[in-house]
């Protein structure tokens, strides 16, 4: 899957991959090490359930990044944690027919390894501006949901906590590693993060 990045150039190195993998469609995926396994729960003495790999809080019960959910187990643990909203940053939708009623899903399509346009960094974030005044959460997956979900996670923080590009990109990596993972997508961070300025000096010199 690395071979295809062509000119990208990977900024962080990966994590091993176990010899068992995870069927997305016709496909049988590599599961990194690090990602979360049901047996954790069960390990921790804890009810098992099922979450998506790579599921964790940006903002806890705000905004969420995760892989791919495909089981019904996956869409059942978003919904259990008040979240409303799942956005599909792959180039095929997940499996939505497997997903309990009221899990909406928002389709903003990215080549892999390729970077969200401003665009789609600013429609994202409407979304979840939208789902935190009605106290709804979203979750935001790519396929592993690291370099597409981080980008839109950076963005985030820089609209909602007034961050630079790179302090939000560094605070993404260090809650959610392997995160942003070409200079494209650290590029739309940037580029997001100066129109955001730009707009909103527009409006404070119309005041």
């Amino acid at each position: 899957m690395f071979s295809q990045m062509g000119q990208y150039c990977c900024l962080s190195h990966k994590p091993p991959l176990t010899a068992t993998g995870t069927t997305v469609g016709s496909l049988n995926l590599p599961q990194p090490a690090h990602y979360y396994t049901p047996q954790h729960d069960v390990m921790a003495g804890q009810k098992k359930e099922e979450r998506p790999a790579n599921f964790s809080w940006l903002i806890e019960d705000v905004l969420a990044g995760s892989a791919l959910p495909h089981r019904v187990e996956h869409f059942q643990y978003l919904m259990n944690h008040r979240i409303r909203h799942l956005v599909t940053l792959t180039e095929f939708k997940p499996p939505m027919h497997l997903a309990p009623p009221g899990l909406t899903n928002v389709f903003l399509p990215v080549v892999e390894f390729e970077a969200p346009s401003v665009e789609q960094l600013e429609t994202f974030v409407s979304v979840v501006d939208s789902a935190r005044e009605k106290n709804e959460a979203v979750t935001v997956h790519c396929h592993w949901g690291r370099g597409r979900t981080g980008t839109m996670l950076a963005a985030y923080l820089v609209k909602d906590q007034g961050l630079d590009a790179q302090t939000a990109i560094r605070q993404v990596r260090q809650l959610r590693p392997y995160s942003v993972e070409t200079y494209e997508q650290e590029d739309a961070v940037v580029d997001y993060a100066k129109k955001l300025k730009s707009s909103q000096a527009g409006v404070s010199h119309k005041k």
